[in-house]
């Protein structure tokens, strides 16, 4: 490795970036799945400091405080996107995100193990914070947002639609199975860890969940489905055309915006792990829409 104009040097548990803070550029080493496998722009990162200089002056006493210098790193937004993560889609200030899936079509971003899941992982392309600090987080608000990196707003924002969660246990839910949720206190922090890919259980365990809202992507009448006038979130095959569902294990999918809508696959259809559902019957449907290639979990917390 070439340290040659190297200013700051920042690291995981398992992994580092070697950072030129003027220039932007750095390069990783270390366990790719902790962001050991990075190079390129690291622009976002940010250094704040702050200098306190002090005087006081009496008729018999001088005294003069030392200068005082505070350097404060900050890794995007939200604090919790991991070093080594390549932000395809905006992380809108205000939130903490907790899980980002931006799926690269030729590789296998998210793990195929619910256990590696919970216990947290990151690459370039996508991570999760892990069920032990989603435990630790005061979760006051959440929502779930589906993206198409490839449409592009005027900003030059990916066009999103991110709903609102509701507290399943404020509303009655019964969840899913989850047997790696055992340390999670809420049903919030549950229903996360669920759209994470954590289901368990077989195909027989289905379950009805409803009262999801509905969203739109900007500019446009799509929504998470095919046609979703409301959503809902239930477990099994359609109870209705306007529902959408999280499997258990035993199934193909770990969950599933019905009808034909955005879908998440922890075991891959091929290596596609976010998307529509394949089977779009264009004479239902109509047209597909944009490709939706991300998924983000974002939260906020008490303060």
């Amino acid at each position: 490795k070439n340290f040659t104009g190297i200013t700051d040097v920042f690291s995981t548990c398992c992994a580092f970036l070697a950072l030129n803070k003027h220039t932007g550029v750095g390069f990783c080493w270390g366990d790719s799945s902790y962001g050991g496998s990075c190079s390129g722009d690291f622009s976002r990162l940010t250094t704040t400091t702050t200098t306190t200089t002090t005087t006081t002056i009496t008729t018999t006493t001088t005294t003069t405080t030392t200068t005082t210098t505070t350097t404060t790193t900050t890794l995007a937004s939200s604090g919790l996107t991991p070093v080594g993560f390549m932000e395809r889609c905006q992380h809108e200030e205000g939130w903490a995100y907790v899980l980002d899936y931006s799926d690269d079509r030729n590789k296998n971003d998210v793990p195929d193990q619910r256990e590696t899941i919970a216990a947290g992982f990151a690459n370039s392309n996508a991570f999760f914070v892990g069920n032990a600090k989603l435990e630790k987080m005061s979760i006051k608000e959440a929502q779930i947002c589906a993206l198409a990196s490839g449409d592009r707003l005027e900003d030059g924002s990916c066009n999103w639609n991110c709903i609102d969660l509701p507290d399943p246990d404020a509303k009655g839910f019964d969840l899913p199975e989850c047997d790696t949720c055992t340390g999670l206190s809420s049903g919030m922090k549950r229903f996360i860890a669920l759209f994470s890919g954590q289901a368990s259980g077989d195909s027989s365990d289905q379950k009805y969940i409803e009262a999801l809202p509905t969203g739109h992507f900007q500019g446009s009448s799509k929504t998470w489905s095919c046609r979703s006038p409301q959503a809902g979130l239930s477990m099994p095959h359609y109870p209705g055309s306007d529902w959408c569902r999280i499997y258990s294990e035993g199934c193909d999918s770990s969950w599933h915006i019905q009808s034909y809508g955005v879908a998440l696959w922890i075991k891959q259809r091929g290596f596609t792990e976010v998307g529509w559902w394949p089977s779009w019957p264009a004479n239902f449907c109509g047209s597909q829409p944009f490709d939706v290639d991300t998924f983000q979990i974002r939260v906020k917390v008490v303060e």
